[in-house]
């Protein structure tokens, strides 16, 4: 049986409190306790990809720190409102229609954010371009 518009937005509700409260225990566990997840890209070859620092980001964005946010990675803190746009605009397809596609035009525009953030990791990572890294801790 389809699953009608109530039981989408229900699950929809149910699915980001969860992801709420996991981001709220990782945020509590880091700030207690100093440990946070490392970029497994760096550890492995002291390069910096397109997320380093968004957990940094995250943090600062909860102490409203939006300069020390916007450091730490500047390409997610500039695009995280059209990001969050896009996941707005699936959801209320999903919940109104049970349908999550975006179309030819989102589709367009989620490559591009893809190629960019490729570029971004890239570019962070060439002399000249230090700004673009995440403070060091």
């Amino acid at each position: 049986m389809e699953k009608n518009w109530k039981n989408r937005r229900n699950e929809v509700i149910k699915g980001i409190l969860i992801l709420l409260g996991i981001g709220m225990l990782y945020a509590f566990f880091s700030i207690l306790t100093g440990l946070r997840i490392p970029c497994v890209v760096y550890a492995l070859t002291g390069l910096y990809c397109p997320g380093c620092g968004v957990t940094r980001m995250c943090l600062s964005l909860l102490r409203l720190d939006f300069q020390t946010a916007f450091s730490c990675n500047p390409l997610l803190f500039v695009t995280l409102p059209l990001l969050g746009g896009i996941l707005a605009y699936v959801l209320y397809r999903y919940i109104r229609y049970g349908d999550c596609r975006t179309g030819k035009a989102g589709t367009a525009l989620l490559l591009a954010l893809i190629v960019l953030f490729l570029a971004f990791g890239i570019l962070r990572n060439l002399p000249g371009m230090e700004a673009l890294r995440p403070p060091k801790i």
